[in-house]
């Protein structure tokens, strides 16, 4: 699978590998710096996990990762639900232990279903977070 952000593009290789190109701003690249990259070269943070991941999600400023086994890794601004910035693939913890079948991402808000049918927000929306259904307007 296939997606891209404002300025980034990502993919996931035949073997699970995940790859990204384009603008390196807030780390949204994954590669553990703010370099651009104009090729597409293969996040090796994620790769050294011995994971096979199936699809990748993109915002403006971040990205996630899902395995075939339903785990999630997020990087880039506001990746994570803690409003923290990562420059590498970090777990989603907030869902460990959580088989996460679906994710996607946009703008600065991310959002992942669970095997449970649950549904789980977080991020913020152009400035106002109340559009991720938690009905208060601070980052979530």
């Amino acid at each position: 699978m296939t997606d891209a952000g404002a300025v980034f593009s990502f993919g996931c290789g035949e073997h699970g590998a995940v790859f990204s190109f384009g603008c390196g701003e807030h780390g949204a690249l994954g590669h553990n710096s703010l370099n651009s990259e104009v090729l597409p070269r293969r996040i090796d943070a994620l790769t050294q996990m011995g994971r096979r991941f199936v699809a990748v999600a993109a915002g403006s400023r971040h990205a996630l990762a899902l395995t075939d086994d339903g785990q999630l890794y997020g990087w880039g601004d506001m990746c994570n639900g803690h409003g923290q910035t990562q420059h590498t693939p970090q777990l989603v913890t907030a869902l460990a232990g959580q088989r996460v079948l679906l994710v996607y991402a946009h703008d600065c808000s991310s959002c992942a279903v669970t095997e449970n049918g649950k549904l789980y927000t977080w991020g913020q929306f152009f400035g106002n977070s109340a559009h991720l259904g938690h009905g208060v307007d601070d980052p979530q």
